[in-house]
């Protein structure tokens, strides 16, 4: 039995318009595997990451943020705070990240 004029062939999406919206393309598998992980962890954040550490490093050597602070935390706060705002549709931060940054680096900052 032959498909109906114009009725799109099985397993090819829709054509766009006219009624056939095309899906949305889909995000990251997760991962089966450590090593997935790790690949899909650096494919997600990158050289972002590292620049990031380099800073708060930066910080600590400078004095601005507490020696002994867990940098690979803070970094894993900042970036997965902006990639859940992201990834969930989130509205961009009002003000800018301030906010967010505030709050962490309080929390990283020497007492005086």
């Amino acid at each position: 039995m032959s498909a109906a004029a114009g009725a799109p062939a099985r397993g090819n999406p829709p054509p766009a318009g006219a009624g056939g919206a095309r899906p949305r393309p889909r995000p990251p598998p997760p991962a089966d595997s450590q090593a997935d992980a790790e690949r899909l962890y650096d494919r997600l954040t990158g050289p972002a990451r590292q620049q990031l550490m380099h800073r708060l490093d930066a910080g600590v050597q400078q004095g601005q943020l507490r020696a002994g602070a867990d940098l690979d935390a803070a970094t894993d706060a900042i970036i997965g705070t902006l990639l859940y705002r992201v990834l969930a549709r989130r509205p961009p931060f009002p003000h800018g990240a301030d906010g967010l940054l505030d709050v962490l680096l309080l929390g990283l900052a020497r007492d005086h």
